[in-house]
């Protein structure tokens, strides 16, 4: 797919007419705060605290987060990433696919905690949110300026089901913000 899109752009070039692109090659990865910066991040942050404070009402949803549990699990029982999951489909088992960032983290967080899973998993969720909001907002402010980036975290905030999912424990809340400091990585 990647060599069929390579081979389909490869000759396209910018309309004389058309504005430059931004110079994101070489711009560095810091810059200056100003105010509105603060204020996103102090929004990040009170974000990060309220769920830091209500992180014990946080439990996990069946069946995903209970799922993603039992691999933290085996992977803190084994010292392994699991690659097959036969605890839940006993005897035959299936293939295990997720790619194994998430669970290696709510190991992680579970053995900061002693072996219990649930306040593993209530200190990844509760951290899952801001870093969100972080991600999105630092990608939006490196791109453009503080205003675009307060707007972009306005709008992500508002969304109801990126906050629920961020709060269900799914993996696809920590790609979604390592998405968007990969992409400032890869353009700078």
């Amino acid at each position: 797919v990647l060599a069929l899109l390579w081979w389909l752009t490869r000759n396209l070039r910018q309309d004389p007419g058309e504005a430059p692109e931004p110079q994101w090659i070489g711009r560095p990865l810091w810059f200056p705060l100003e105010r509105l910066d603060r204020v996103s991040l102090g929004i990040c942050a009170a974000v990060g605290l309220l769920f830091w404070i209500g992180r014990s009402s946080i439990n996990p949803y069946p069946p995903d987060s209970i799922y993603h549990l039992l691999v933290a699990r085996r992977i803190y029982e084994t010292g392994a990433v699991p690659m097959w999951c036969d605890w839940q489909y006993f005897p035959l088992g299936r293939p295990h696919l997720y790619p194994p960032l998430f669970h290696l983290l709510l190991a992680g967080a579970a053995k900061l905690f002693d072996g219990d899973f649930l306040e593993g998993f209530r200190l990844t969720e509760s951290l899952a949110l801001p870093f969100i909001f972080f991600s999105t907002w630092y990608l939006a402010r490196w791109l453009f300026d503080a205003r675009r980036a307060f707007a972009a975290l306005l709008i992500v905030g508002m969304d109801y089901s990126l906050v629920f999912t961020a709060a269900m424990g799914t993996p696809s809340v920590l790609a979604t913000s390592l998405f968007s400091l990969t992409i400032v990585f890869f353009l700078s």
